[in-house]
């Protein structure tokens, strides 16, 4: 069985590393067991202040790509780079799946 690479959308604005951090393998869980399959991480928190947030969410969206699922976070609607990924995610065929309340549920 392969293992589903999953690129995680969250409003991080006020969020600080530690807790972005747990927030995705939360998620990253949930996903595992909504799916029944294995899986994984794409990771898309960059931390090199050298970029600016123009170049964080284009460099997320050059990730997102590779995924074979977009999990959009609670409040995601309230964060614009999560509202980009989405019309992104839509787009390009992405297969989506939504945060409500700590459960996973997949748009189809």
């Amino acid at each position: 069985m392969r293992i589903k690479k999953i690129f995680v959308s969250l409003p991080m604005g006020k969020l600080h590393e530690d807790e972005i951090r747990r927030k995705q393998e939360k998620l990253l869980e949930l996903a595992g067991e909504y799916l029944h399959e294995p899986v994984m991480l794409i990771e898309n928190f960059i931390t090199d202040s050298k970029y600016d947030p123009l170049e964080c969410l284009g460099e997320g969206i050059k990730r997102m790509a590779a995924a074979d699922y977009v999990l959009f976070a609670d409040g995601f609607m309230k964060a614009s780079g999560c509202k980009i990924e989405l019309a992104c995610a839509v787009k390009y065929g992405k297969q989506i799946l939504l945060e409500d309340k700590n459960k996973i549920e997949e748009v189809i």
